[in-house]
């Protein structure tokens, strides 16, 4: 992990999300949290980034334009050096598809439209027990 203007150990989160509004919202938002951020468009360039930055939790949503969120999850859970890697779901679709990526390895999933402050909150709980 990097360091913050704290001194603090600053996490790396990935952000897979194909609305823009909504990635750059979350890398605002976790920025001035604290916690350092690279993100992606989709899910071939999100698997891409999360093998290239090894990042220390990843945001993903469901709704890709090019992969299914399902299939990202397979994906990095199949690579060595990112089985372990927590995965939080940030979706719109139904609260079944998101239990249903949690079965396939994701750690915790929020359904849009999310609440900034749940999401900051379950953070550190998900890296901890990731």
């Amino acid at each position: 992990m990097n360091q913050n203007d704290s001194g603090k150990p600053a996490m790396q989160i990935l952000i897979i999300d194909d609305d823009e509004m909504n990635r750059e919202a979350m890398e605002q938002l976790l920025t001035i949290e604290g916690y350092k951020t690279c993100s992606a468009p989709d899910g071939t360039s999100g698997y891409s980034s999360a093998i290239q930055a090894h990042p220390d939790l990843i945001l993903l949503d469901l709704n890709l334009p090019d992969i299914d969120g399902k299939q990202v999850i397979g994906m990095i859970r199949k690579q060595q050096e990112l089985e372990k890697v927590p995965i939080v779901v940030v979706t719109g679709e139904t609260q079944e598809e998101a239990q249903r990526a949690v079965k396939l390895g994701a750690n915790a999933f929020f359904l849009k439209p999310v609440e900034f402050s749940a999401l900051l909150e379950s953070i550190p709980q998900v890296y901890a027990n990731g």
